[in-house]
């Protein structure tokens, strides 16, 4: 290898190991900029995460709420519980989390544990179970340069719902639930709406109910502990109407087949002998079958539609049982 050989292959060389060292600076610097973000924002010195982010104490910190549902999982008659999955979308400003993107390389979003920032305790007030946090999935919150804060997290809620099975299983449930915060009064938390329509946009149906509509609202309430104080309280609707197919063919249509049945006796011949015979044992098929009232929703209000008729072709057929019974000792 020749001298101007030799030259030109130690420039490449060179060339390239300077290459990779700039590159490895670069990430090097980057990733600085970004862990020394974190460490500024989040110094102790500067950010308390128990204390409410605000310009002056007594202006109350705006949240806005989002409601997004995905799934009604289940609709639980007896204890009068509706369980839902749902994404919620909670948006405020901290004054304590800007800075110039421009003096941290370009950086003007960052990610944070949830554990570590101040967040509004907005809670299910009608919530029907004792573990509320324990059914929350919760992601990292964003912040962007300009203070403006987002957090996204997923649950499953129990909450309770009146519900009304007067014309079960051809009946219409409308259920709410109402978000408040906690602890803050209206002067210190004022919460609002993103929309008035909800999100269904990755909605997954039920198997047993159909969703109407749904609607989101908000209201000024009393505080729970002091009447003369305000409480904004957003309100989800969720209206749904019950799928009855499968309560038709599996409650109704038996019903029916055992009353026509009843009602064939009476065509049957008395010299037969059978007649009494199919009405008494039609009688009892009917008996056993009011076990299905164990199964119906459960109410104190008022003796809804099934449980009467089933009630109804019982006592109609004892009364034919009984008829029948005395008109074949008359004519025997």
């Amino acid at each position: 290898m020749g001298m101007d050989e030799w030259k030109s292959y130690v420039f490449y060389v060179a060339a390239n190991v300077l290459q990779i060292t700039i590159t490895h600076i670069e990430r090097a610097s980057a990733d600085g900029h970004e862990e020394m973000l974190y460490k500024t924002l989040l110094d102790p010195r500067r950010y308390e995460k128990d204390v409410r982010p605000t310009i002056h104490h007594t202006l109350p910190t705006n949240v806005t709420f989002g409601f997004l549902l995905n799934q009604i999982v289940e609709m639980d008659e007896r204890n009068q519980v509706l369980t839902t999955r749902c994404w919620l979308n909670v948006n405020w400003l901290d004054p304590r989390l800007t800075w110039n993107a421009t003096e941290w390389d370009g950086i003007k979003t960052m990610y944070v544990p949830y554990q570590r920032l101040w967040k509004p305790d907005i809670i299910l007030v009608n919530n029907a179970v004792r573990q509320y946090y324990e059914a929350i999935v919760s992601t990292d919150i964003m912040t962007t340069s300009d203070g403006n804060v987002t957090w996204l997290f997923s649950a499953i809620f129990k909450s309770s719902c009146q519900i009304k099975v007067r014309y079960y299983p051809f009946d219409d449930q409308e259920c709410f639930l109402r978000f408040a915060s906690w602890s803050h009064e209206l002067k210190e938390l004022d919460l609002k709406l993103i929309t008035d329509k909800g999100d269904l946009s990755s909605y997954m149906n039920n198997s047993e109910f159909d969703l109407l509509e749904m609607t989101a609202s908000r209201e000024i309430v009393p505080f729970p502990t002091d009447p003369f104080l305000e409480w904004p309280v957003i309100v989800i609707r969720i209206r749904m109407h019950r799928r009855p197919l499968f309560y038709v063919f599996n409650h109704i249509l038996p019903c029916v087949l055992i009353s026509s049945m009843a009602v064939l006796g009476f065509f049957m011949p008395p010299e037969t002998g059978e007649k009494i015979n199919m009405c008494i044992t039609t009688m009892l098929s009917m008996g056993v079958y009011l076990q299905v009232v164990l199964v119906l929703p459960f109410s104190f209000e008022f003796v809804f539609f099934a449980v009467l008729a089933l009630k109804s072709i019982h006592l109609i057929h004892t009364e034919d049982g009984v008829l029948l019974s005395s008109q074949y000792n008359r004519n025997h």
